[in-house]
């Protein structure tokens, strides 16, 4: 008796677990009842045909009706012996031809002597010269190396400044210098005092060869001028043009001689 009391008091009874779900559906059919919506009115089926209504109210009523059966163009029939009846009843079918758009060809003309035209000049231009085996080359030999004569061309002295109307001496005379490029002036700036005696030489621009700038500064130191009351030291330019000449030729190309 006991462990039938302890069974019944950890679960429940068949009868009591049906009498709770009967109680839960009873709830929700009256919340059911209660709050729900009903169903909307059916909506009167509209009529699908078309009607006519007029916007005037100014007509009575049937004036409409009687106005559509006194119109005369309402019935009339077409016929060819009515007005424009030819017009209408005598059309012609339309005969539509496209243009034709499309030029007839025209085929390139050809010349059978040009096809090979351009092959036969590519063939002349790389022919290689006939040479027969019989033929010797003969072996370049360079002319005798000859030694280059300096022209009457000298070189030239001008003298710039205050002391060239002082200049009591003649200028020198020079050669030319063999150099393989140009040479450019050599410019000495001098000063003179009141005896025309050259006291100060300074050279101011090279030439590129020294050989010949020593010889500007020997040269300007030579030059006499004529003596002038002026006590202060009196300046100027004396510049050296130079003649250039090319180097004769020393070494001449070996010649290879045939061997016998």
């Amino acid at each position: 008796m006991r462990a039938e009391e302890v069974s019944r008091d950890k679960g429940w009874s068949r009868r009591k677990f049906c009498t709770v779900l009967g109680v839960v559906f009873a709830l929700q059919v009256i919340w059911l009842f209660l709050f729900g919506r009903p169903d909307p009115a059916p909506l009167d089926e509209i009529p699908r045909r078309t009607s006519f209504r007029m916007l005037a109210k100014t007509l009575p009523a049937g004036a409409f009706d009687t106005l559509l059966v006194s119109d005369p163009a309402l019935f009339v029939v077409p016929s060819g012996s009515s007005f424009s009846g030819a017009a209408w009843m005598n059309v012609k079918e339309m005969d539509y031809s496209p243009a034709e758009w499309t030029e007839p060809p025209r085929w390139l003309s050809l010349r059978p002597e040009t096809l090979i035209g351009a092959f036969n000049q590519f063939v002349q231009l790389s022919r290689n010269p006939v040479m027969h085996v019989s033929e010797k080359i003969v072996p370049f030999e360079p002319p005798s190396s000859t030694r280059t004569t300096v022209s009457n061309n000298f070189s030239r002295v001008r003298v710039h400044g205050d002391i060239a109307g002082r200049l009591a001496s003649e200028l020198p005379v020079l050669n030319s210098w063999q150099n393989p490029e140009p040479l450019d002036r050599s410019v000495v700036e001098v000063g003179v005092n009141e005896a025309g005696q050259v006291v100060s030489m300074r050279l101011i621009h090279h030439s590129g060869l020294a050989a010949a700038d020593q010889v500007a500064l020997k040269m300007a130191g030579r030059l006499q001028f004529a003596p002038a009351s002026a006590t202060s030291l009196m300046l100027g330019k004396i510049n050296f043009l130079w003649q250039t000449e090319p180097l004769a030729a020393t070494n001449g190309i070996p010649v290879i001689s045939e061997p016998r």
